[in-house]
């Protein structure tokens, strides 16, 4: 994800809808039609607000506050 790890700190916000566009970015750029996301802490808001507006295979949310 940007902004985690190595990655350079983004001129844009870390809202959760930055990430969810990444996602579909990075899942269109594939051409991937369905999907099943994974994710921890940050990563399990981001793939539930992802799955949210349309259908995905399943999500698997660890570590939520």
């Amino acid at each position: 994800m940007v902004g985690n790890g190595f990655s350079d700190r983004p001129d844009i916000g870390y809202e959760i809808a930055v990430y969810v566009d990444h996602v579909r970015a990075v899942l269109d750029g594939l051409g991937v039609e369905r999907a099943s996301l994974a994710g921890t802490s940050l990563g399990s808001w981001v793939a539930a607000a992802f799955a949210l507006p349309i259908l995905i295979e399943s999500t698997n949310s660890c570590s939520c506050p």
